[in-house]
């Protein structure tokens, strides 16, 4: 035999209760199956594909930004016609590779969040908004003041589009 159900409500605002105690609704039995008549958006696993395709770049940029400059960049530098340092050398390969562990780190907040299975907290809805503005400064950086050819200011503002998409797809 199913026990019996009490549902508190709260004191109405108009007309006043005449004990000014909260209103006791009983209900004799107790059906189960009014839990279980829940939509199944609340039971199901959330998943946000967009934040993982905008990760994609990002780590693809990680290794690229690394390699590339080890390659193309830092052997010009070495060159005597510089007049750079050892420890200006060093100082600037240090900088140049924080800038690629940048992307590594974005491309991981963005991964977690998009795997998470709840829905986001505001708190992670400004880190994603937070990511969107690192990423479309970059972009539009690139476009400006780099070579208009080069795809990376596109790719930047790319991953700004995708991430935006992401956050009014999903709650």
């Amino acid at each position: 035999m199913a026990s019996p159900l009490t549902i508190h409500h709260p004191p109405r605002s108009h007309p006043p209760p005449r004990n000014n105690k909260p209103e006791l609704i009983i209900f004799p039995y107790y059906n189960h199956s009014f839990d279980s008549s829940q939509p199944q958006q609340y039971t199901q696993t959330m998943y946000r594909p967009l934040f993982l395709i905008a990760a994609l770049p990002a780590f693809f940029g990680t290794f690229g930004h690394s390699y590339l400059g080890e390659r193309d960049i830092f052997p010009k530098l070495l060159a005597a016609k510089t007049g750079l340092q050892p420890a200006q050398l060093r100082i600037l390969r240090i900088t140049w590779h924080t800038t690629s562990l940048t992307f590594a780190f974005l491309g991981s907040t963005l991964t977690v969040l998009g795997l998470k299975t709840s829905p986001l907290s505001q708190a992670e809805h400004w880190i994603c908004i937070g990511i969107s503005i690192w990423f479309a400064l970059c972009g539009i950086a690139c476009l400006t003041y780099w070579d208009k050819t080069m795809p990376q200011g596109s790719m930047f503002l790319a991953i700004t589009g995708i991430i935006l998409a992401g956050l009014r797809m999903t709650p």
